[in-house]
């Protein structure tokens, strides 16, 4: 810390200063003006970053006030410029910092910063969460602006699991802003990332059957990305193996004809308990609720001569 101090008075100042920060610089151990005493019992021999600090502070005040440096106004950036400055800053640290300490180790747990806005419940992502505002996700999620620096968007897999990313309004690419991305500051437009990824798909794909390889990649396809996808859940009811592209047009016959209201009465007839059945409420008058009556009828027959045959033997 106190040779990167020298290191930026000798660069910045005047000749008296630069020729005492570079010998300051350059001096051995032992022979330093700022330097702790041999004795020091954690930094013993090491520079005295403190005492190097308040020096040269007093000999800066002084050279302001005896008008050897001359005082200069600090040079003004515009607000484009220094936002450029500051993305730019953002894009290198997100390169150069590990992936272990600007990440969460799991991006899923970090759905929670949705959770009030939408439902997550179940959902998979890609993408940290936590590395972008709440105020932006809410107006992404709103769709009430597009100065994010990405767009919010979800989507269902063959399983029904639903999938929330970002899309960088850079890159087209998924898992970050605009803010993180990396790639140079270029405009792309939909239709060209797309037609990139297709490529690029159809190429691997060629490639593993010309290597008698499964098609896209040796891996299974993670929790939520098993093709086909669909923007909306599947429809209640519907096989999960149904395909929407092949189905389409027995879906589209199935849904250009409307189903007529039926005319639902109920009928009211003055039937007992031990006399109802299910086919003489529905279909009175048929043969078959004809046989059932007669059947009853019989049966009720048979009941009452056993019953008088029970009677008459146990009589005393």
């Amino acid at each position: 810390m106190c040779e990167k101090l020298l290191e930026a008075i000798a660069e910045a100042s005047t000749r008296h200063f630069n020729e005492g920060a570079m010998r300051e610089y350059d001096a051995a151990a032992g022979s330093r003006q700022f330097e702790y005493p041999a004795a020091h019992p954690l930094f013993a021999g090491q520079r005295d970053f403190g005492a190097c600090a308040h020096y040269y502070d007093a000999q800066w005040k002084q050279a302001v006030k005896s008008k050897i440096l001359t005082v200069t106004a600090p040079l003004r950036r515009s607000n484009q410029t220094a936002r450029a400055i500051v993305d730019r800053g953002m894009r290198v640290l997100a390169v150069q910092q590990p992936a272990s300490e600007s990440r969460s180790s799991s991006p899923t747990q970090t759905l929670q910063a949705l959770a009030a806005h939408m439902e997550v419940q179940g959902a998979v992502t890609t993408t940290d969460f936590s590395a972008v505002g709440s105020s932006d996700l809410v107006r992404a999620i709103n769709d009430e602006g597009d100065d994010e620096g990405f767009s919010l968007e979800q989507c269902y897999d063959a399983d029904g699991v639903p999938s929330v990313e970002l899309i960088c309004d850079n890159c087209r690419g998924v898992g970050h802003p605009r803010r993180l991305c990396p790639s140079p500051r270029r405009y792309r437009t939909f239709d060209y990332a797309i037609t990139l990824l297709q490529s690029a798909k159809q190429r691997a794909d060629a490639r593993a059957q010309r290597d008698n390889r499964p098609q896209g990649g040796k891996r299974f396809p993670p929790r939520g990305q098993r093709a086909p996808f669909r923007p909306r859940p599947r429809p209640a009811g519907q096989p999960r193996n149904f395909n929407p592209s092949a189905a389409g047009r027995f879906a589209e016959d199935e849904a250009s004809q409307p189903t007529e209201p039926h005319d639902a009465r109920h009928l009211h007839q003055p039937l007992q308990f031990d006399d109802a059945f299910f086919d003489e409420v529905l279909c009175p008058g048929s043969e078959h609720a004809e046989g059932v009556a007669q059947r009853v009828g019989e049966d009720k027959a048979h009941a009452v001569r056993d019953a008088a045959a029970h009677q008459a033997f146990y009589r005393p």
